[in-house]
């Protein structure tokens, strides 16, 4: 009977011995499905991106490969135009302040003394500040 008692006691560990190699066998095998999953999320998100990307480039290349393209660049980089288009030049020709410039005159000082001097002569003209012109 103690023979019997100790079998019994023996196999009861052997299959909890089992039992507990299974748990952390599948808990270890959920963890990585959890993980894989994760990792499959993250792709499918990669590749969403870069198929927008693709759809992205795919209608640039094919506005490039237009003539729009062709002539938007011609327009803008060199300087070209339609044989249809009308061509305005604008001209800045009022200087600013309203003062009239002679672009053949040289430029005229009216008065050279430092600025000290001027501002001396405009609040004190009893002073007897010399003005050299």
């Amino acid at each position: 009977m103690a023979d019997s008692m100790r079998q019994h006691r023996f196999l009861l560990f052997v299959l909890i011995a089992f039992c507990l190699l299974f748990i952390t066998g599948y808990t270890s095998r959920l963890i990585r499905k959890a993980q894989l999953q994760a990792e499959v999320q993250l792709w499918q998100t990669r590749i969403e991106a870069a198929h927008h990307k693709q759809t992205t480039l795919q209608a640039e290349r094919t506005y490039v490969q237009s003539d729009a393209y062709v002539h938007q660049k011609a327009r803008e980089l060199l300087g070209l135009a339609q044989p249809a288009d009308k061509l305005v030049v604008i001209v800045d020709s009022t200087p600013a302040f309203g003062v009239a410039v002679d672009p053949t005159q040289p430029p005229t000082v009216t008065n050279q003394r430092p600025y000290w001097q001027q501002w001396l002569q405009l609040f004190l003209p009893a002073a007897g500040v010399k003005t050299t012109q």
